[in-house]
């Protein structure tokens, strides 16, 4: 039998451990945006900007459903980020996000979303884009942004939303700071800030004549990031130099080119090209392998490096949930070493869980090694066991697979 002391200063210890775990992984990465200046002041071009990504779909990455808060979440664990995201309308007219008119792609539902209310509409789970489905539920917009304050920033695409419940609902919450406006033309931009002056977009700006028809209608440069369109070419050149002179952020989205091509080395070329060759920022499905394959391109130094920070995410996201649980499981383990094995073996099982706690997923943290980048790959959130560590150098494609998860870098051990 094991003293009740010893039982007590073994519950200690795993109550300390889990804490310290649980401390680095319920961190993550956020955008201090604070008023709508500050959101136009974080999109105007300087020329020396920190390049970023924008999750399409709030980002699309095994585990976590398009359009689901626990997919925000998930990316900003590992690196700042905005989010383009589906506003949809259901029967009783309550806004959700959901890409597709209907369920079935996404969901456990079938049918057009507009046939449901939202009542059932939350009763239905959603798929993560290997079609698993998940424990997480349909989000309104309404709880996206509430969520996001302070976090990020959320940009609406066009779906079936009127205009007008869309700027009434960026209105009522006033939600100018961390919400933007799709719009596919001047027009569409000059009816939202002729309601709304603060409002910023993402505008469709793919040609000379589309920036002359902003700039005929008198929509303020400082109101618009541009997206240029989803394939890197040469022609941009051109249209890059004259948004880039008005002081206007260009963006490529990624989700319908770039993020297809079948290798992570082409991909993370390709991501990086799309940077080297003037834009500003990456709207990609692939949202954490996008941020990691451009993080050697950030800037030493930029007046933008402030612009954002981390945080504490909040009670109920996957990690805080399940550690508690932990807690018990390392205590129990401790509890039967101790009575099958040494004391030494006890006391050494509990400094190799600490030593690689650090490796759990978290916050990616890449160190130099031999001048490579030395990586470790644990997923103790998804299966609640080690599958691989990694202490040499080499691909996040090469620790792919384990519990049904793409594995991202962690920290060197």
């Amino acid at each position: 039998m094991i003293a009740w002391h010893k039982k007590l200063a073994a519950f200690g210890m795993a109550i300390a451990l889990s804490g310290a775990i649980y401390a680095q992984n319920n961190t993550i990465n956020v955008l201090n945006i604070r008023t709508a200046k500050d959101l136009r002041a974080f999109f105007q071009y300087t020329g020396k900007d920190v390049p970023f990504i924008s999750g399409h779909r709030g980002g699309v990455n095994a585990g976590y459903p398009e359009n689901s808060i626990e997919a925000f979440e998930n990316t900003l664990r590992h690196t700042p980020a905005t989010f383009e995201i589906d506003p949809r309308l259901t029967k009783d007219s309550v806004i959700v996000l959901m890409h597709d008119a209907t369920l079935d792609r996404t969901t456990t539902g079938t049918g057009k979303v507009g046939d449901y209310t939202l009542a059932e509409l939350k009763q239905l789970y959603l798929k993560d884009v290997e079609g698993k489905v998940t424990g997480f539920r349909i989000p309104t917009l309404e709880e996206a942004i509430t969520w996001s304050k302070g976090k990020t920033v959320l940009i609406l695409d066009k779906k079936d939303v009127p205009f007008e419940m869309t700027a009434a609902i960026i209105a009522k919450h006033k939600a100018e700071s961390h919400v933007m406006v799709t719009v596919h033309s001047a027009k569409e931009a000059k009816w939202y800030h002729d309601r709304n002056p603060e409002i910023v977009f993402e505008a469709f700006v793919k040609t000379q004549k589309a920036l002359e028809e902003y700039e005929a209608l008198g929509i303020p440069w400082t109101h618009i990031m541009a997206y240029v369109g989803p394939d890197n070419k040469p022609e941009l050149k051109a249209l890059y130099t004259n948004l880039n002179k008005r002081g206007v952020m260009c963006m490529i989205s990624t989700a319908p080119t770039y993020d297809k091509l079948a290798s992570a080395e082409e991909r993370a070329n390709a991501y990086r090209a799309i940077i080297r060759d003037g834009a500003s920022l990456i709207e990609a499905d692939r949202s954490i392998e996008a941020a990691e394959a451009i993080r050697p391109l950030l800037p030493a130094k930029s007046s933008k490096r402030n612009s954002s920070g981390r945080k504490r995410s909040e009670p109920g996201s996957p990690f805080h949930q399940k550690g508690f649980f932990f807690c018990i499981f390392i205590y129990k383990i401790y509890i039967w070493l101790s009575s099958s094995l040494s004391s030494s073996a006890s006391s050494a099982f509990f400094i190799f869980i600490f030593s690689t706690s650090k490796c759990l997923h978290g916050p990616p943290v890449r160190r130099r090694s031999s001048g490579r980048y030395r990586k470790t790959c644990l997923n103790l959130p998804k299966c609640w066991r080690p599958t691989r560590a990694c202490t040499t150098a080499f691909s996040p494609q090469d620790c792919s697979g384990a519990c049904g998860y793409t594995m991202w870098p962690g920290s060197g051990m």
